[in-house]
């Protein structure tokens, strides 16, 4: 795209620059006027929309390549490494292509289960075994594998359950506890406020996306629908190879396929009946999930347009191809509702007029590339004018300040492994939790994105799946605004950092609750410990100040343990937050080592540092605590791990509810391996 940019005469972009909402159209014109006869324009087009690049197209060939690989591994006894090459091959294989006289893709599942079957991926084998089954009905091979892979499992039937289970396939709905409505401010302009007093962990909303795309550092790790870490058994797209889906349900659904299936199950009419004898007394497929369940929905079409083999949608930056799935859905809204000639508006707030020059120049060049590459799949239904290219300017300038990152708790070594290991004794399989959120996703939310932000939000957003909850942290008197925060809050950075990263992205200067009155974190996140022994005190640009001698005196025993702990170097310019970090740190690699006192130690230090810069009920804290109880545990110490998970299951409560399962399985572990029901 830099290259494009250096061709655009320096008339035509500062004209650019300097143009407003309501000189767009015109601006785009022009742009378009510029690019489209231009060979090196035409040249970038075709090499983001050419299908036979065979960047990501299906080929026959490559998927035999990897199936021969899989196979070596395979009689080597190298099951691990077979199912990843059965799985790579799987990607690339035609949905028509034959091996041998038998469909490709049938084999390479039938492979892969055997694989999976042979690590002791048993019901992972299962699923491979039912889709081999609808491509293949007659195929011997597969119905004798399932009948083995199911006397098994029933040996270990309800520990496979909890490894299927997820997020979106057992979290229930609690009812809305309140009745919002949309209010406009001098201030803040649009925002939500309740008509009722709301208590504190009351569930307000909850919203299906309008559209969501895959962050790119998560493309081979998580489903490109439901944004779940995708099993051992993933699915691809049967016509390119680009998304990963956790089951074919999301492979549908991303596909804009209507699935409805009984749970009589007609995919299993051609099975043979002892086989399905067999499924019926020994497992109850209401409790597995799998492809068999009884779905009735319609899904949202979001990789239709990109499928096919053009690399445009991987090429280009996420939020970009982000407004593509955006635009195709309203563009098929109004096809369905018979209002081709009505102009596709979202209706949301944009910073058009306050982003740079160099920004709108960019955001011009990236809507004319997309609109030519929307055109590739729409042909006339989607005319390129500078109509329609300025409408796409201003949706990627509300997707900027709109769209929300999705984010998943996870651990470093998984859910299971985490269990596992705690309910062990012996201190070579103990850890320590290391919980952290992930951005797996990017999204706009309709109603969602009327949330405005503080730097000390009273609502706290999560996602199950794909779909956001927000929920009150405290209580929120009637007609009080609910903000939700957009990124850094009070006790994480300071004051200066937060306000200059939103109004960097997000075009305002924060004036919250937070950001209006001083703050003890926003003292000490970029102060300095005194170097004068007997002052307590902390220093800040030139200035030392004696501030809350309480709270100083704990913080600085803090500082002087750590400096103790590493006696080379000068630390004295250690920061709080840097400090928690280090606290972190050390606790991990005690435990790495079978060091448990020490890293309890270090452990509680780091929580103490907290407790200075957040609420005691933050959420920050329950994250850490999950950590020493963890700790707790490997010492043998039952009695303190309960206290802690008390404590834990009371701060996840007011920001999850009854949704502290789905979101955080490590405290139910905890629980189990404690022996609490």
């Amino acid at each position: 795209m830099e290259k494009l940019k250096s061709l655009i005469p320096g008339d035509l972009k500062r004209m650019i620059g300097e143009s407003t909402p309501e000189n767009l159209t015109s601006t785009c014109s022009s742009l378009l006027d510029f690019f489209l006869p231009l060979p090196e324009f035409q040249r970038v087009i075709g090499e983001l929309t050419d299908t036979e690049l065979g960047l990501c197209r299906k080929s026959k060939e490559s998927a035999l390549d990897l199936k021969h690989k899989g196979n070596e591994c395979f009689s080597k006894g190298d099951y691990v490494k077979a199912l990843n090459f059965y799985s790579q091959a799987l990607r690339y294989a035609p949905m028509d292509a034959e091996d041998n006289g038998k469909n490709l893709v049938a084999l390479l599942y039938v492979n892969r289960a055997s694989s999976m079957h042979n690590a002791g991926l048993l019901d992972e084998s299962l699923r491979d075994c039912d889709r081999a089954i609808a491509i293949m009905p007659a195929y011997v091979k597969v119905h004798q594998n399932a009948k083995e892979l199911l006397s098994k499992s029933t040996l270990m039937f309800d520990e496979l359950r909890l490894v299927c289970e997820d997020d979106h396939a057992r979290a229930i709905d609690e009812p809305l506890l309140a009745v919002l409505q949309c209010v406009s401010t001098p201030s803040k302009g649009r925002g939500m406020t309740s008509v009722d007093d709301i208590a504190p962990a009351s569930l307000i909303h909850s919203e299906e996306p309008l559209a969501a795309i895959m962050n790119k550092s998560c493309r081979e790790t998580h489903c490109h629908f439901c944004f779940i870490e995708v099993p051992a058994d993933v699915v691809y797209c049967p016509s390119c190879t680009i998304p990963v889906f956790c089951s074919q349900l999301c492979q549908e659904q991303a596909r804009g396929a209507y699935i409805k299936k009984k749970q009589d199950n007609s995919s299993w009419k051609n099975v043979p009946v002892d086989l399905v004898n067999h499924v019926m007394d020994t497992i109850s497929l209401s409790n597995v999930k799998s492809d068999l369940q009884d779905i009735n929905y319609q899904s949202i079409a979001e990789h239709k347009h990109e499928c096919g083999g053009s690399p445009w949608s991987v090429v280009l930056p996420t939020d970009v191809v982000l407004a593509g799935r955006i635009l195709a859905k309203l563009m098929e809204k109004r096809r369905l509702s018979g209002e081709t000639s009505k102009p596709v508006e979202l209706g949301l707030a944009h910073n058009y007029l306050q982003i740079p020059p160099k920004t709108k120049l960019e955001v011009h060049v990236y809507a004319v590339v997309l609109s030519c590459c929307l055109k590739h799949h729409y042909g006339s239904d989607y005319p390129i004018t500078g109509a329609s290219v300025s409408q796409l300017v201003i949706l990627l300038s509300q997707v900027k300040v709109n769209s929300m990152a999705v984010v998943r708790m996870k651990s470093f070594d998984g859910h299971g492994a985490f269990k596992k290991s705690l309910s062990h004794s012996g201190s070579e399989n103990a850890f320590t939790c290391s919980v952290e959120q992930v951005r797996v996703g990017q999204a706009l939310y309709s109603t969602g994105s009327f949330f405005n932000h503080s730097c000390q939000p009273n609502v706290h957003a999560y996602f199950l799946s794909r779909k956001l909850y927000l929920r009150t942290t405290e209580y929120v008197h009637a007609g009080y605004p609910l903000e939700i925060s957009y990124g850094p809050q009070v006790g994480q950075w300071d004051l200066h950092k937060r306000q200059e990263l939103l109004e960097e992205q997000y075009s305002f200067k924060c004036q919250c609750t937070g950001c209006s009155q001083l703050n003890f974190s926003d003292l000490v996140l970029n102060a300095f410990k005194c170097t004068k022994s007997n002052c307590p005190g902390a220093v800040t640009e030139k200035t030392c100040f004696d501030i809350l001698k309480d709270d100083t005196v704990q913080i600085s025993n803090a500082y002087s343990s750590f400096k103790l702990s590493l006696p080379v170097r000068h630390l004295d310019s250690v920061n709080s937050d840097s400090l928690c970090f280090a606290e972190d740190i050390f606790a991990e690699a005690f435990v790495q080592f079978g060091e448990f006192e020490p890293a309890l130690q270090h452990c509680q230090s780091s929580i103490e540092i907290l407790e200075k810069l957040f609420d005691s009920s933050s959420i920050v804290i329950g994250n850490e605590l999950i950590k020493l109880a963890s700790i707790q545990l490997s010492l043998g110490d039952r009695s303190a791990a309960l206290h802690t998970i008390k404590q834990i299951e009371e701060i996840f409560s007011l920001y999850y509810g009854s949704h502290l399962v789905d979101v955080c399985p490590y405290v139910v572990s905890l629980r189990e391996i404690i022996g609490l029901d």
